[in-house]
């Protein structure tokens, strides 16, 4: 490649000084080792530009995955196996899929086109079809961590994806690896921007077509003929590939600091305490609900209810007569059991009543936090991001080299002379790839940029599944990406853009800009007369003129629900954790209810079930007589209060009811005296003076009669209590 002009190096040198004191900007290249750009290193290899159409890069890379590919992979994804695991052995028929083969190819094309997206250079083809019984075993990899296995080789794939078994686990260095196949012959890559493409002398009937592509010229390094990327299926190796759980996992434990495996275990057994603690509570009521049911000789009160302090007596001597009985005393129960057929009826309405709601709150508190921890949580913790190591090693595959692999070798004291810099401000120039590029110190203090190729793929965030502008820079070092020169760009010859910013040009420094952006007349016209880059971006100058070449775009990423039908499916893998969790145990529960309510429609159950229903109807009146306090009622309460008190129901009854008796009679009197007062007529004071009754004293002791009505002069209004007397209060007076 040919160097800058004196012209273009006495501009560029400035720039490129301030330009690179602005920011961090580092990549490497290279194979097994970090290699020396300004020299003919050994390491630097590269893909070919071809010499004809169908040949390197020209032709596309092809590319193919194994026959047993998916095979030996797919159990190594936690987050699909454990939601087939277990389920009564249905698990395959009974949950949908969504990690198969096919995902694992989407995921694979959409790295493949990321890389393809940040250089115009690269093209992926697949022939994975055209290899299929054209495969080949080739001689099994002389390592002592390799699988034993031969791997496979097609003709038409020129980049392999395979499996193989190393003995190492997720996390390691051994999860992905990249062999490549090289040639010591130097590759071919554009040499300068070339000029619009057009037939001979501009008539078709000549055949010949000249430009409209690059010339090229043979690159220092050698060059890439074939290459493997192999993911590791070893036992101890897992990945996941569901990204929305799994992002904002690893971004509260990289950023935040949690620690994620305590979380989750803290998580599991809060939710599994609580529910065991709401089944707990829901069988006591339930097993409350039978004894009421079931011991009806323990009704001492005949209303129908069996209350907590008659099931805790009858459980407390049924247990005493138990212990007894184990001791070989025999002990009467004094007729006072529990009846097998009045338990049965008991056990089978309790099932035949159970709340679903509850059971479905229990089950998902006992059984989906335990399913999330192994299908959600777990997966993002213990094993390898599949999407990252797909992009990072085809990055490899490119002849890229890690950033971090490239520090970790080299000397925190001295300048690490395999990490480089682009600036980009200064634009780019294909015939002089390296103008821009500055060495990269790793004892500056600055940590390194985001980049696909150097990003980690265990506990790794952020993430990146497309190439950064630091990949893309290391990209064009590799694989200039030449254009086609605009007319006002011929004067600089394709090589020298500084030309193009003088006034030497002709036109200024805007004499040669290009311009894109949404086309009308208007913005056309106002683009001519002002002689400006009205309507360019402003973010990466793409179309704006720069003091060494054009400025380039940053990489587009491409996105999950354009490259995947199904898009994040974490929604999706939620609810089917739902389904697997609840459905069986409600089914079950569902059943259980069924099965009671036809036993308690049997025959065998119509004489049980009739005295059960005659025992609830007498307590629901009871009840209701309660709340309505009726006449029935206040007796049904005078019973209860006087069973608590230890006296005879019928004694407090009868004192009551002479009480009552009383208190008529002394409304009747003050009604009376009260009528006699308003006919006498007398003054205006006497008029407004009333007789006072006194009520006399009652008492369950003595039989006293009502008192008369005073004689004196001075009588007060008459107050008489005509409310119901208040049973609860006379039982406790006595």
């Amino acid at each position: 490649m040919r160097l800058l002009s004196p012209r273009a190096r006495s501009l560029a040198a400035p720039l490129l000084a301030l330009a690179l004191a602005r920011g961090a900007h580092a990549w490497a290249l290279g194979f097994d080792d970090a290699a020396d750009v300004f020299s003919d290193s050994p390491a630097l290899l590269r893909w070919s530009h071809g010499e004809n159409a169908t040949e390197g890069l020209r032709g596309g890379i092809t590319w193919a995955v194994e026959p047993r590919f998916c095979e030996q992979l797919l159990p190594r994804f936690p987050e699909e196996t454990t939601v087939h695991e277990g389920f009564f052995g249905l698990g395959d028929a009974a949950m949908p899929t969504l990690v198969d083969c096919a995902a694992l190819l989407r995921t694979i094309r959409t790295a493949l086109a990321a890389w393809g997206a940040a250089n115009h250079n690269l093209r992926f083809f697949e022939v994975s079809r055209l290899c299929e019984g054209e495969w080949r075993a080739e001689a099994a990899a002389n390592s002592s961590n390799a699988s034993t296995y031969a791997p496979l080789s097609c003709a038409h794939a020129e980049l392999v994806l395979g499996a193989y078994e190393p003995d190492a686990p997720s996390g390691s260095d051994a999860s992905a690896r990249v062999l490549l196949s090289a040639s010591a012959a130097p590759p071919l890559v554009g040499a300068r921007d070339f000029e619009p493409g057009g037939w001979l002398n501009g008539d078709y009937t000549t055949g010949e077509w000249r430009g409209g592509t690059p010339p090229l010229a043979r690159a220092g390094g050698g060059t890439i003929v074939g290459a493997r990327l192999e993911l590791s299926a070893a036992a101890g190796q897992c990945w996941w590939r569901d990204v929305d759980w799994c992002a904002s996992f690893l971004r509260a434990q990289v950023e935040d600091g949690l620690d994620t495996r305590a979380f989750v275990g803290s998580f599991v057994w809060i939710c599994f305490a609580t529910g065991l603690v709401l089944l707990l509570l829901l069988i006591g009521v339930e097993l409350y609900g039978i004894l009421q049911l079931t011991a009806l000789a323990w009704d001492v009160d005949s209303d129908g209810v069996v209350e907590c302090s008659e099931a805790l007596q009858a459980v407390r001597i049924l247990c005493g007569i138990c212990v007894m009985r184990c001791r070989g005393v025999r002990v009467d129960s004094g007729g006072r059991t529990l009846e097998p057929r009045a338990a049965a009826y008991g056990v089978l309405l309790s099932l035949a009543r159970m709340r679903l709601a509850y059971f479905l709150v229990i089950f998902a508190l006992l059984f989906i936090p335990t399913a999330m921890r192994e299908s959600l949580f777990l997966p993002c913790i213990d094993c390898d991001d599949f999407h990252a190591t797909i992009t990072r090693h085809v990055g490899v595959a490119l002849g890229l080299h890690p950033a971090d692999a490239a520090v970790a070798r080299a000397s925190a004291n001295a300048s690490n002379a395999s990490l480089y810099s682009t600036n980009r401000s200064l634009g780019y120039n294909c015939s002089h790839p390296l103008q821009n590029v500055a060495p990269f110190y790793a004892g500056a203090g600055v940590a390194l940029p985001p980049s696909a190729v150097s990003q980690r793929t265990f506990h790794g965030y952020p993430r990146y599944v497309c190439p950064t502008d630091d990949d893309a820079d290391a990209l064009r070092v590799l694989y200039p990406e030449c254009d086609e020169l605009l007319g006002c760009e011929t004067l600089g010859g394709g090589e020298d853009y500084s030309f193009l910013l003088t006034n030497e040009s002709g036109g200024g420094p805007d004499a040669c800009s290009r311009w894109m952006g949404p086309y009308s007349p208007v913005d056309a016209l106002d683009s001519a007369l002002s002689f400006t880059n009205e309507g360019t971006n402003s973010t990466n100058y793409t179309w704006q003129p720069a003091p060494l070449g054009r400025y380039v775009a940053s990489p587009v990423c491409v996105q999950p629900f354009i490259t995947d039908w199904l898009g994040l499916t974490g929604p999706f893998r939620f609810a089917l954790l739902l389904y697997k969790a609840l459905v069986f145990p409600i089914i079950f529960v569902i059943f259980l209810k069924i099965l009671s309510f036809c036993c308690l429609m049997a025959p065998w159950m119509h004489k049980t079930r009739r005295r059960n229903e005659r025992l609830h109807r007498i307590a629901n009146k009871r009840k209701a007589e309660v709340r309505r306090m009726t006449e029935g009622g206040q007796a049904f309460a005078v019973k209860q209060v006087s069973k608590k008190l230890g006296e005879q129901s019928k004694e407090v009854i009868s004192r009551l009811k002479a009480l009552s008796d009383i208190q008529q009679e002394t409304t009747k009197q003050a009604t009376a005296a009260n009528a006699l007062l308003a006919k006498l007529g007398k003054s205006g004071e006497d008029r407004q003076s009333r007789v006072t009754i006194t009520e006399p004293s009652a008492s369950f002791a003595s039989d006293s009669k009502p008192a008369k009505a005073s004689s004196k002069a001075r009588v007060q209004p008459v107050e008489v209590a005509t409310s119901a007397p208040d049973v609860d209060a006379e039982a406790k007076g006595e």
